[in-house]
Order: structure tokens, then C-alpha cells, then sequence
């Protein structure tokens, strides 16, 4: 699993987002939802409730790779602006020799 030193992370704020008004969810959400929710598919729990998913099709695996984790980092940063936060990754040495 790639991404597995993540996982927890997405994990919980797909768990935050699912909690929200589908109003507030679309406030935070990246503006590439899509590219996060194809390398974490937990998301679309969160996003179900949203109108318009679309079909992405990214054949490049690091650019879909790059789009994700820049909009992973566009979400943390709206999360962070809506709440305090502390995010918690475990064996990130393993996802970084990996990635």
C-alpha cells in the first residue's frame, strides 16, 4: 500500500468531514477533490452528499500522486483554518523512503 503512513490521517478527517453539513464540507473540501478522493478513496464517504463527482482520469501515477498530496495539503490547511488540529503520522520514515 503506497500511501499506507496516511491512512490513519485521511482516515479521521474523512470521519470529521462525514460529520459536517454538506455546506461546510464543500467550504472545506481542495479544489481537487477528485485526484485525493482516486489515492484515498475513504473520501468519498465525506463527499458523497456533494453534488458533481466527476470521472477523473489521471494515466500518470506521479502526477496523479502530486495532485493528491497537494490538495491533501489544500484540505489540512482549510481544516486548520476552520479548527485546531494535530495531526498524527506514524512511520512517515516508511512512506517517505517509499514514495
Amino acid at each position: 500500500m503506497p500511501y499506507k503512513a496516511f491512512d490513519g490521517l485521511v482516515d479521521s478527517v474523512s470521519r470529521y468531514l462525514s460529520r459536517l453539513a454538506p455546506d461546510e464540507v464543500h467550504n472545506l473540501l481542495p479544489r481537487d477533490i477528485d485526484s485525493l478522493a482516486r489515492v484515498f478513496p475513504v473520501l468519498r464517504r465525506a463527499t458523497a452528499r456533494l453534488p458533481g463527482p466527476s470521472l477523473l482520469q489521471i494515466p500518470d501515477p506521479r502526477e496523479l500522486r502530486r495532485r493528491a498530496f497537494a490538495a491533501l495539503r489544500e484540505l489540512l490547511t482549510r481544516l486548520g483554518r476552520h479548527r485546531h488540529i494535530v495531526l498524527s503520522i506514524d512511520d512517515l520514515q516508511w512512506a517517505i523512503s517509499t514514495a
